[in-house]
């Protein structure tokens, strides 16, 4: 049921036209453009406390007219009754003749009309931007500069005439790039410095037109909590940054990472070396968002952006988000992200390349990096593992893998003996592995393990998932395998809670895989289902398959070659209760129905043939290499079938 709002709320009016210049040879005609135009609001939920309510504000999408003119009614950004004021909406288009009109940002003073006209920012180009409109009265119309980040009216004077804008408003404490992440934006008397391309450190930061130029001094400026809120282009940086042991840092961009375009703001590091690019170690609700952070020497070995844990302090909380971390030409980095000893950290909408580990988690079996989430990300061209050694309850959701530098699957490895309890990944796709380049794409170990709804590819010579470490139980993989030369490897289960993997369990699925659920295998090609394999190197054998069944008292047959340890290299039926093999076949393809002296007063252990009441007249279907046999009851004799029933008395 939808109502009204609060009676406490009041609203402002955001309207506009949009034209096509378009030249017919006669000179200039305009016409109508066609498509939509959104408002975004900039914060998650603001408190009316005269109504005891929360208000959760919505996207407001309206469509141009016939003539390209919209108007739409929003919540008043200065509303006295809302527990957040001086907020923004980030203005969107979406237009059919193809044309990218940049989003920006726009305040709705209650009871105003703010027009596109005199929102819309225009760049310079080298020339003077002229804001055209008539005289009007004191009030808070926005004024945008080259970043995109307009002016509020806090204590300006009115404009004195046509085209002129005061000069002395407050900045929007954060770019477009906090309503894409949905964010709300920061208090008011939360602590904001501006970096820029255009700024210099002789500047106070504390406004966009008066930006530091560096990100060290953006850090001594801060001084503690608050946002480095970065400018449009690329800042530069030749000396480790430090935020390590803060709490509350944001170092934000514009807006900006689209498809076939490049970053807004890029945070370029030169230095060299094993020393971290952004050294963020022991912090709590440390933020990076909407920058592409790349390094650009071929000699830098360290960590893009370091998060670990290296004084005992855990690092917590952080949210990366909306980034490109990556190389420029060089892929030597040791790991873009490193989150080794770590807990409840989110890695949202970024894109790792060119490093030697995407995003690393443990840094070996004894330390842990848990409850990570890495969702909706894209990794290419590393060269040892897009994510590596991954922790206790880590989700890994809606991500890509390419194939590594090498052309080798790689897409989560752990190292051997390094376990990641309850780690999830699902919705995936990994793939494009170059034929012989070998590798897995899931190299994991531990409990509780899920692979779900994920497509992964492979090609000749590579495996889909491979366990690393011993025993491994739990396991969980609803997944479509598509050329992997070995779909599941290395097994651990229940016969296998051991440390020695040579008496592992070996499932190898051949693609194409499953198609349905439970024990439907469909479409094989004549390939093995399941598998189980000697490598040779061992004489002795293993249980391929154990049956239990507890109902009624208890009974367990283990079914494989060899399974009670011996060396002779015969499949058998091993009843483990009785200690029996009722059923083998030797490797020379001697079948033995059972390997016990039967006593004269048994009552089981008996081989049953077939029975008919009376003589046999039926033509039997051939089998090469056998003759069918039944025995008559009422006559009591013993027949097989050779070309026609033969028979023996029995008296």
């Amino acid at each position: 049921m939808t109502t009204a709002l609060p009676t406490q709320v009041t609203y402002g009016t955001f309207k506009g036209k949009l034209i096509d210049a378009i030249n017919t040879g006669a000179g200039e005609v305009s016409r109508a453009v066609a498509g939509m135009v959104t408002a975004s609001p900039a914060v998650n939920s603001v408190n009316i406390p005269a109504a005891l309510a929360v208000m959760l504000p919505r996207p407001v999408t309206v469509t141009l007219d016939a003539n390209g003119a919209f108007t739409m009614q929003l919540v008043a950004t200065d509303d006295p009754a809302l527990s957040i004021i001086n907020w923004a909406y980030q203005i969107s288009f979406q237009l059919n003749n193809g044309d990218a009109l940049a989003p920006f940002l726009v305040q709705i003073p209650g009871g105003s009309t703010v027009d596109l006209s005199t929102a819309n920012p225009v760049s310079t180009g080298g020339g003077v931007a002229i804001t055209q409109g008539n005289p009007g009265p004191t009030g808070p119309t926005a004024l945008f500069d080259a970043d995109a980040v307009p002016y509020l009216n806090a204590t300006a004077p009115a404009p004195t005439g046509p085209g002129v804008q005061p000069a002395n408003r407050r900045l929007v404490t954060e770019a477009s790039s906090l309503l894409a992440s949905k964010a709300a934006l920061p208090a008011v008397t939360d602590k904001v410095v501006f970096v820029s391309p255009r700024g210099a450190d002789t500047n106070d930061g504390l406004t966009l037109k008066s930006a530091l130029a560096t990100l060290p001094a953006a850090i001594t400026t801060l001084g503690g909590p608050g946002l480095i809120q970065c400018g449009q282009g690329t800042i530069s940086f030749g000396a480790p940054l430090s935020v390590a042991g803060t709490s509350g840092v944001t170092i934000r961009g514009v807006a900006g990472l689209t498809a076939g375009a490049g970053a807004a703001t890029v945070l370029s590091y030169s230095g060299t070396g094993t020393a971290s690019a952004i050294n963020a170690q022991n912090t709590l609700g440390f933020t990076l968002a909407d920058v592409m952070l790349q390094h650009t020497a071929a000699t830098f070995t360290g960590r893009l952006l370091d998060l670990r844990n290296v004084t005992g302090s855990d690092t917590a909380y952080a949210s990366i988000r909306d980034c490109y971390l990556g190389g420029s030409g060089a892929s030597t980095a040791d790991a873009l992200i490193d989150l080794d000893r770590t807990i409840s950290c989110e890695i949202r909408r970024c894109h790792f390349a060119n490093a030697n580990n995407g995003i690393r988690g443990k840094a070996g079996a004894a330390s842990y990096s848990n409850a990570h989430v890495v969702e909706n990300c894209t990794f290419n061209t590393a060269t040892i593992a897009h994510i590596h050694n991954p922790g206790d309850g880590w989700v890994i959701k809606g991500c890509t893998w390419e194939a590594l530098t090498s052309g080798a699957a790689g897409a989560v490895i752990s190292d051997s003996g390094v376990t990641a309890n309850g780690l999830t990944i699902m919705g995936g796709w990994c793939g494009d592995v170059i034929a012989g380049a070998g590798g897995a794409q899931f190299v994991i170990g531990g409990g509780g393990i899920s692979i779900l709804g994920t497509m992964i590819g492979g090609n000749t010579g590579s495996t889909g998932v491979k366990y690393s470490t011993s025993p491994s139980s739990g396991i969980t993989i609803a997944a479509f395998f598509n050329g992997c030369d070995t779909g599941i490897s290395h097994v651990g289960g229940y016969n296998v809670q051991n440390s020695d993997y040579s008496r592992s369990a070996f499932f190898n699925v051949a693609s194409p895989i499953p198609s349905g659920a439970e024990a439907q295998f469909e479409n094989m090609l004549n390939y093995p289902v399941v598998r189980y394999r000697n490598d040779g190197t061992h004489t002795y054998g293993g249980v391929a398959f154990r049956l239990e069944n507890q109902k009624g008292g208890y009974q367990a047959y283990d079914i494989g070659i060899d399974p009670d340890g011996g060396t002779a290299g015969v499949f058998k039926i091993n009843d483990i209760v009785r200690g029996k093999f009722p059923f083998q076949i030797t490797k020379a393809g001697s079948v033995l129905l059972s390997d016990t002296v039967l006593a004269t007063t048994a009552t089981d252990g008996f081989t049953y043939v077939p029975t008919c009441v009376g003589i046999p007249t039926g033509v039997p279907t051939a089998q090469a290499g056998g003759a069918p046999v039944v025995y008559d009851t009422t006559d009591n004799r013993l027949y097989v079938y050779n070309g026609g029933w033969k028979s023996a008395a029995f008296a």
